[in-house]
């Protein structure tokens, strides 16, 4: 199912798996994985600040509605603090250099020879904040997405990222690092569960510095293409989540005694290096 214009917390709410939640599981114990399913979402200035930039970028004639600048603390302990949450209730609470960094860098996004023309042309034909959910095929579980915007006629998909960097080998490395094409392979299969077969493009920017900003293919070529190896991790991380799901276990990283393993520099044998005193 396509939803059109859920607020995040709207989205969070509705059932699935989302890929940061998935995610986890490569580098942690499906322990983990529950955790994380389970825990409350705790806001953070820095995630506000993505959202703004995200929403300047795709979504400009919204950003005076969810966001609100505040020049204080903003610690909900403050009585300044509550009362700017009362009068502006709703919104997501940047400091004004977090805004003045946000339009800079959304600015700079949008004015991009290749982003330009995708924003203009996509006003009317565009989707920004585009919510989904679907089963997945292989593995019967419920799953759920939010792509930052949806080119109209099943034209493409772009995701935006600020990575600091568009360096093409730092950019792979961060998408390896952060599982991005995992995460594009979720989104380019769960739109295409809901009818919508698309392309996927990363808008990549440094957020910062000279305000570089560059777009990268997610390649869906075979047997290397980036997005199928987003899809082997996917199913992979999918597969191990459903048996937990159907045994009700969600075991730890380690169920049997290891052995401890320390690094080599401490198991180098430096004795002939010690003296002690002169020799001889």
């Amino acid at each position: 199912m396509i939803y059109h214009d859920l607020t995040h917390a709207e989205y969070r709410a509705l059932p699935g798996w989302n890929w940061s939640t998935i995610k986890v599981l490569e580098d942690q114990s499906p322990l983990a994985v529950a955790h994380y399913k389970t825990r409350p979402d705790k806001d953070t200035p820095s995630r506000i600040m993505l959202r703004a930039i995200h929403c300047l970028t795709f979504e400009p004639q919204n950003f005076s509605r969810d966001f609100s600048t505040f020049s204080g603390k903003r610690d909900k302990r403050s009585a300044a603090f509550q009362e700017h949450q009362e009068q502006h209730p709703n919104t997501s609470v940047l400091s004004p250099t977090d805004e003045r960094q946000a339009k800079v860098t959304a600015d700079t996004i949008r004015m991009h020879p290749l982003v330009y023309p995708v924003l203009k042309r996509g006003m009317k034909r565009g989707m920004a904040e585009v919510s989904f959910t679907w089963n997945d095929a292989a593995t019967g579980l419920p799953c759920k997405g939010r792509a930052d915007w949806i080119m109209g006629d099943n034209v493409a998909l772009y995701d935006l990222k600020t990575w600091g960097t568009v360096n093409e080998r730092e950019v792979g490395r961060m998408a390896t690092k952060q599982a991005t094409y995992g995460q594009m392979a979720h989104y380019v299969d769960g739109l295409s569960a809901n009818g919508i077969d698309v392309p996927a493009y990363l808008i990549v920017a440094e957020g910062k510095l000279a305000h570089d900003v560059a777009v990268f293919e997610v390649d869906s070529g075979i047997p290397d293409g980036s997005l199928t190896a987003g899809r082997k991790l996917r199913a992979k991380l999918l597969e191990r989540i459903a048996e937990c799901t159907e045994l009700n276990h969600w075991p730890g990283r380690h169920e049997e005694v290891q052995t401890l393993d320390l690094p080599a520099y401490v198991l180098e044998d430096n004795s002939d290096d010690i003296t002690f005193g002169d020799s001889e």
